[in-house]
């Protein structure tokens, strides 16, 4: 007898087939998920029914098998669908729906004639939408009986039993086993593993190389088994179906200490006759590493039919065995890709390349987790910490190579898990080497990715490096870009004929951008260094004194304009022909110098998207801009290897607008620059018709404190104004801050008795 723990092999709560698939490592393993045929048992003349046999429905099965009503309804969908009825098969397939049927039964019903569940198929596709809608519901529910049917663990081990019976028996149980695939391979491992059954051994075995593919993967975890018999008919399996994915495991036996000397040997002739002699020279570790990265890439797919929503995925059980839980399909291969790092890091604990890809995995699969509504890998411990835990604990050396690993991949989602991990731990001694070498961290700050430059931006701040460094003048900018999210956006346009400059400059105003003009390329590259956020570039080819072509290089070898978009308004005096242009320069476009306003801003939202610069939602930038000025803030008053200088322009630009949150920050860090420029402009602002409370108390104390530094700067006039304010404020706040400005700027001490006898005298 078999155990009963065969029956129902743990979790088996999937309703999906898992099936295990070759997309380019080798021989690997690749995706199948037939659907059999019934089995035809018959092998003569049915007798004649008892007179007391239960009545048969229209489809020829017995009622208290399949309910009659069931059937009726079923044959007359099909009916009515192939008459071009579809408002009638409609109705009959919601009555087949509205039975509830047991998934099964249905099944029977799809597979009793050759042919019908590929015609349920072609329902599904119809052209009314209604009938299409019914049939995938019921399509559905077809699905849901295969896959109970695959993983029926009675029925499997009905079938692997009668393998033994004689040769039609085998052909047809083996009919079977393939429609059950997979989930075979924990029932025929138990019958392996009982020598009452070793009459069948044989004939499982030779099933199991005939049903190929889909037992690679299960098998391949399989070889977890104690059992040494039955590990050696596994061996001999997977030797026999020949698929390159088991070669890791099959290294990592040979290379065990404690494996046996029969183990080893089989395990050795199985990597010869899959991969050659070659095989037994690559260490278990790297094999592993190979088989991780190909599944991490998506060369080797282990996942089901990728519209199923969920797929099993197979693993070891201390005490109960094979066994396989379910997860969402997209993840998938980050599990199995994890799981193939994590037996390389058992076979080769000191292996740092397999931790940092591990590490990349992982930062991948919470991405998908998360895509899939939550919740941890399946073969996950219950006490597993947090893929964040993971990447801070294992340090500076594991998380650069993470990061650049993203960077090279453009995968946006695990680089910035990379650098908020490095914000927490880097150092600089560690850091200033990596940065020498070209670390990925510097590399990020011209990632096309906003959040990424922005990210590697406060990272490098976090760091507070006091040494200078190869790129360290790239930081400053990426935060004044983020500081510029709040600010509207921003045109440079360069063009020697007055009148379409005119009309572009009038064009684009009207709508909210910020535009600097010029009409020759040297004056252009001037203004274009004085705006607080530069959007785009609209450049003619008829400039001179600096031409367009070198414009362009200009702009391109610029750090803050190395991404801005570029559109050239086309013209007869092209010195280099635009198609060479774009072939040797990132984010460029080109349209007729008469081109309208709304043609040239769809040019430039295409090229924006190429190069990461999608607007970000407005919580969202505020959040980042928020804290860009507070960093640079803190940038103006730390001794680091960069000044906040390069951040002034943009600095200035938020104080004086709109959102006050913003402006007090920039003022902070303002304040902590102080020059005549500066103080003169928080005057402005202090003095601004409509300010509110906030923003003149805060603009004041900024001056104020200035002015203990680097004394009075004011223009006359605005010193004068102030003391006009003193006479005709009402709110005390406000006059507090004034004469805190008056006091600090030293004015003419007389001015004290002054106030003594016009303010406080009736």
């Amino acid at each position: 007898m078999v155990s009963t723990s065969l029956k129902q092999p743990a979790w088996c709560l999937s309703l999906l087939l898992a099936v295990v698939g070759v997309l380019g490592f080798g021989g690997a393993v690749s995706a199948q998920d037939e659907a059999a045929e019934p089995a035809d048992t018959t092998t003569e003349a049915p007798a004649e029914a008892p007179a007391d046999a239960p009545a048969k429905g229209v489809m020829g099965f017995a009622t208290d098998e399949v309910p009659a009503e069931l059937q009726k309804n079923f044959q007359e969908m099909v009916h009515f669908y192939r008459v071009a009825r579809l408002d009638l098969a409609k109705d009959f397939a919601d009555l087949v729906l509205a039975a509830n049927p047991e998934p099964l039964q249905v099944l029977k019903l799809a597979e009793s004639d050759k042919g019908l569940v590929s015609l349920i198929d072609q329902m599904c596709a119809s052209d009314s939408p209604e009938f299409s809608a019914s049939a995938r519901r019921v399509m559905a529910v077809v699905k849901q009986g295969m896959y109970l049917k695959r993983k029926d663990g009675d029925r499997i081990i009905e079938q692997l039993i009668r393998l033994g019976k004689n040769q039609r028996a085998y052909e047809l149980a083996l009919r079977e086993l393939k429609y059950s695939g997979e989930y075979v391979v924990p029932y025929a491992l138990g019958l392996l593993a009982d020598e009452s059954h070793a009459d069948l051994h044989d004939d499982i075995e030779m099933a199991l190389i005939e049903i190929d593919r889909p037992v690679v993967y299960p098998l391949i975890v399989g070889l977890e088994t104690e059992a040494e018999s039955v590990r050696l008919t596994v061996i001999d399996v997977l030797s026999k179906l020949g698929y390159k994915m088991a070669l890791p495991a099959l290294k990592a036996l040979v290379e065990s200490g404690a494996t046996s000397d029969a183990v080893k040997e089989a395990a050795r002739k199985a990597l010869v006759n899959i991969g050659g002699p070659e095989a037994l020279t690559l260490s278990a570790k790297q094999a592993y590493f190979d088989l991780a990265e190909a599944l991490y890439y998506d060369r080797l797919t282990v996942v089901a039919d990728p519209k199923e929503s969920m797929t099993d995925v197979w693993g070891w059980v201390k005490d109960s065995g094979l066994a396989y839980r379910p997860a969402p399909t997209r993840s998938v291969n980050e599990i199995m890709a994890a799981q193939a790092a994590q037996n390389g890091l058992r076979a080769d604990p000191n292996a740092a390349d397999l931790v940092a890809l591990w590490l990349s995995i992982r930062a991948q699969l919470k991405v998908e987790l998360q895509a899939a509504g939550g919740g941890k890998a399946p073969w996950d411990p219950p006490t597993m910490p947090t893929t964040e835990f993971f990447l801070r604990s294992a340090g500076q050396q594991y998380l650069f190579e993470v990061l650049g690993r993203a960077i090279r991949d453009e995968n946006v989602m695990v680089a910035l898990q990379a650098i908020r991990a490095l914000e927490d731990v880097a150092n600089e001694t560690y850091l200033g080497a990596a940065i020498g070498q070209g670390s990925p961290l510097i590399r990020a700050l011209s990632y096309p990715d906003r959040l990424i430059r922005f990210g590697a931006a406060f990272a490098i701040v976090a760091v507070e490096p006091k040494k200078p460094f190869l790129g360290d003048n790239r930081v400053v900018p990426v935060l004044a870009e983020a500081v510029n999210l709040e600010t509207g956006p921003g045109i440079l346009i360069i063009d020697a004929d007055q009148n379409n400059l005119n009309r572009l400059q009038g064009e684009f105003r009207k709508v909210g951008w910020s535009v600097a003009a010029a009409g020759n390329g040297n004056e252009g590259i001037s203004r274009g260094r004085g705006m607080a956020r530069m959007d785009a570039v609209l450049l003619a080819v008829n400039v001179e004194n600096v031409g367009y072509v070198d414009v362009i290089q200009l702009l391109r070898t610029d750090f803050n304009t190395a991404m801005v978009p570029i559109i050239v308004l086309s013209g007869e005096a092209e010195a280099v022909p635009f198609s060479h242009l774009k072939q040797n320069q990132k984010y460029i476009d080109q349209v007729p110098a008469a081109a309208s306003m709304a043609d040239v801003v769809e040019k430039i939202k295409v090229l924006q998207a190429e190069a990461g610069s999608v607007a970000l939602s407005p919580k969202a930038s505020e959040q980042i801009s928020l804290r860009a000025a507070r960093t640079l803030g803190f940038v103006a008053t730390a001794d680091l290897a960069f000044t906040a200088d390069a951040a002034r322009v943009s600095l200035l630009t938020a104080a004086a607008g709109k959102n006050e949150p913003l402006a007090v920050a920039a003022m902070g860090a303002l304040v902590q620059m102080p020059d005549q420029e500066i103080q003169q402009r928080l005057a402005e602002i202090a003095l601004a018709e409509g300010a509110s409370q906030t923003i003149q108390v805060t603009a004041l104390d900024a001056i104020a404190q200035m002015a203990r530094h680097i004394g009075n700067q004011l223009q006359t006039a605005s010193v004068t104004a102030l003391l006009k304010r003193v006479g005709t404020e009402t709110d005390d706040k406000i006059r507090d801050a004034i004469g805190r400005v008056l006091g600090a700027l030293d004015l003419d001490p007389n001015m004290a008795s002054g106030y003594v006898l016009e303010h406080a005298t009736e």
